[in-house]
Order: structure tokens, then C-alpha cells, then sequence
């Protein structure tokens, strides 16, 4: 087969900045959770109780609280990130047939980057 197959198309080479983002996100919420484990009750009020049985409880309450708040915040910016990353394919998809060029790898991690200051 030719080699051509198995390159990324130019358009499509700084998508690989939203996977990595999306990856090292992926990661840290993954070792957040195993961390924490957490059971929430909701016992028909409006009231949640967070247990915490994983290995944070080992340290202190307040690693658990934490690791529970960044697990929380990285979920939500997986979702900004996962939105950007579609806009992206949709935006390559539109360009793909104007004189435009695709957005440069710095362009793309100020974006990954603004995703931090929405949640904030």
C-alpha cells in the first residue's frame, strides 16, 4: 500500500493536540477517582452525604474533598474539551475546500487552556 494511507492528513495533524489534552485529562480524573471511590447517598432530600472509601482516606478528609473537586472540575472540562475538539473537525471540515489553513497547534492549546478559565 502507499504511504499515504497511513499519514494524517495536514489538515487534520494539530487535532492531535485535543487528544493529547483529552488524554492527560482522562488520566488525572482516573487516578482522582480511584483515589476517592466515593458512595453518594441521597435519601430523598435535598441533601447529599459524600463517603469516602478509597486510599485518600488513609491521608486525611481533606485530600478526599479535594480529589473530589478536581475529579469534578476535569469532567467538566473533558466535556469543554471533547465540544472543542468536534468544532475543530467541523471547522477543518469547512476549510477543507476554501484557501483557509487550520488553526496552528499553539492556537489550539490557548483554546484547551480557555477551557480552564470557563470552569473557574
Amino acid at each position: 500500500m502507499s504511504e499515504r494511507f497511513y499519514r494524517t492528513p495536514a489538515q487534520l495533524r494539530t487535532y492531535s493536540v485535543f487528544l493529547l489534552n483529552n488524554a492527560i485529562i482522562d488520566l488525572t480524573t482516573a487516578m482522582a477517582s480511584a483515589l476517592t471511590s466515593t458512595r453518594i447517598f441521597n435519601h430523598e432530600t435535598q441533601t447529599s452525604l459524600f463517603v469516602f472509601l478509597g486510599p485518600c482516606t488513609l491521608f486525611s478528609e481533606h485530600l478526599c474533598r479535594l480529589c473530589q473537586a478536581l475529579l469534578v472540575n476535569l469532567v467538566t472540562q473533558s466535556s469543554i474539551v471533547l465540544l472543542l475538539s468536534f468544532l475543530y473537525r467541523l471547522y477543518i471540515i469547512n476549510v477543507a475546500g476554501s484557501s483557509l489553513s487550520p488553526l496552528s497547534s499553539s492556537r489550539i492549546w490557548l483554546l484547551c487552556s480557555l477551557s480552564i478559565l470557563l470552569i473557574a
